[in-house]
């Protein structure tokens, strides 16, 4: 993912930014990509994974609190219910 703010002039009409997101598999990859994306563009984001240490790698770079990262197994319906 690009550095910068997305313009709104680079967007379709009436798309809009997400305010709240929920990341999963957020702790790496392409999860770990759009979570910092979204960060940058102002998102307010919880994000999870099934990987602790990695998650806890990842709400830190990104400034979250724990509130806002917990490990879930998203593939898990019990987990996830």
């Amino acid at each position: 993912m690009g550095g910068g703010r997305v313009s709104d002039e680079a967007r379709p009409p009436g798309e809009t930014l997400p305010r709240r997101v929920l990341g999963t598999g957020a702790s790496g990859g392409i999860g770990r990509a759009i979570a910092e994306r979204l960060m940058r563009d102002g998102a307010s984001l919880a994000i999870t994974d099934v990987d602790a240490a990695a998650l806890a790698d990842t709400k830190t770079a990104l400034g979250l609190s724990d509130a806002f990262a917990k490990v879930v197994d998203a593939a898990d319906d019990e987990a996830t219910a």
